[in-house]
């Protein structure tokens, strides 16, 4: 080993001794560390989308008629009276739509009749 080398060892690690490092700051010159990140704030859920199904629920039974049809004798509801947007579903049909909770759905049934509406 050579003697320089040998001798200045001590000199190294005397003069590191006196040197501090922290490896909470080693990326900036301040002694603070780095700001934490606030906690996102919680999300509300959505309201719930309202077709208009719920203000139509006394019309369950009712004769579903043209805009223009004559009214005939008992409860009916005008297909103009829905809020848009909406689908008609005759009895015995197959949905095939997507899913859409603004949207109202009236289902018929064999004469016509309103059996339920629903949001979807």
């Amino acid at each position: 080993m050579n003697k320089a080398v040998r001798y200045s060892w001590p000199l190294v690690v005397g003069l590191l001794a006196g040197c501090s490092w922290n490896p909470m700051t080693w990326w900036s010159s301040s002694a603070s560390p780095p700001p934490a990140k606030a906690a996102p704030a919680p999300v509300a859920p959505a309201p719930a989308a309202d077709c208009g199904a719920t203000g139509l629920q006394d019309r369950v039974g009712a004769l579903l008629i043209g805009s223009t049809a004559s009214a005939p004798v008992g409860p009916t509801l005008r297909v103009s009276d829905l809020p848009l947007p909406h689908r008609i579903i005759p009895d015995g049909s197959i949905l095939s739509d997507p899913r859409d909770p603004a949207r109202l759905s009236v289902f018929l049934d064999a004469r016509g009749r309103i059996a339920r509406l629903e949001c979807q």
